[in-house]
């Protein structure tokens, strides 16, 4: 049914909830008692999930404003090779 598909994904991306979840199981292993968790995809391209992208350019814009960003391009010393080389 796409209808109902494309009505869902609507109603996700109004709420800022995940389109494309990830299934990840986990084992307590105390209990020995395992769940199935639904972890947001991370997408950062809104033709894959416009929620994630949406978070991801927030904490971006966030993360410029306090100062999180590089003025320089940090230099990579190069190492001589060794003699078995």
């Amino acid at each position: 049914m796409p209808i109902a598909r494309e009505v869902l994904v609507t109603i996700a991306e109004h709420n800022g909830v995940c389109v494309r979840p990830l299934a990840i199981r986990r084992t307590d292993l105390e209990t020995g008692r395992t769940e199935v968790i639904d972890v947001p995809c991370g997408a950062r391209l809104a033709s894959k999930c416009k929620p994630c992208a949406e978070r991801a350019r927030k904490l971006r814009r966030q993360q410029i404003r306090e100062g999180w960003h590089l003025e320089d391009e940090p230099t990579v010393p190069v190492e001589a090779p060794a003699d078995d080389v």
